[in-house]
């Protein structure tokens, strides 16, 4: 057995929670910490729950911004057309739009945080830097907060002005 002073350190503790948090408010000391404890669960839940709430937000004016999509569409059609058209998106269940897009609020942050690591991988490659997944994954899901919050100020911004504020899709 070795009584050296580096085994008898125990490994570094941080709080998850916290450390997400900091992300907003002080990067720098957050991200210094996550290069020593790299931790990510906390900013999963708090970036999926965040983009869900950008989500439910978003339901309104996405719906809205939709039905002005698809007139626009439908007023470059031929009457014949746009008759067999609407009667087709008729058919669509209105609740389908919302389900889909709740389902995908806990789905496509994945791909963000896998499209970060890659990015950041990269850059700590042709930096120099120590390019390890781990640590690029860790940045890219708590980098995610800050747009997944900024999702959700977006979206309430939208709701209080109404959604009839979009008027055309261009």
């Amino acid at each position: 057995m070795s009584d050296s002073p580096a085994a008898s350190v125990p490994p570094e503790q941080a709080n998850g929670l916290a450390i997400s948090l900091k992300v907003i408010f002080s990067p720098s000391e957050a991200f210094s910490t996550l290069a020593r404890v790299p931790l990510w669960g906390w900013a999963a839940i708090i970036g999926i729950a965040l983009t869900l709430i950008g989500t439910l937000l978003g339901v309104p004016a996405t719906t809205h911004y939709s039905h002005i999509a698809q007139e626009q569409a439908l007023s470059k059609m031929d009457a014949d057309t746009a008759a067999q058209a609407r009667v087709a998106i008729a058919k669509i269940p209105q609740w389908i739009f919302p389900a889909i897009a709740v389902v995908s609020a806990f789905i496509i942050p994945w791909f963000f945080w896998l499209i970060n690591a890659v990015v950041y991988l990269i850059g700590a490659a042709l930096g120099g830097g120590d390019a390890r997944f781990k640590l690029a994954w860790v940045c890219g899901v708590n980098v995610y907060i800050i747009a997944a919050l900024a999702s959700v100020v977006n979206y309430a911004i939208l709701l209080m002005r109404g959604v009839e504020s979009i008027s055309s899709v261009t």
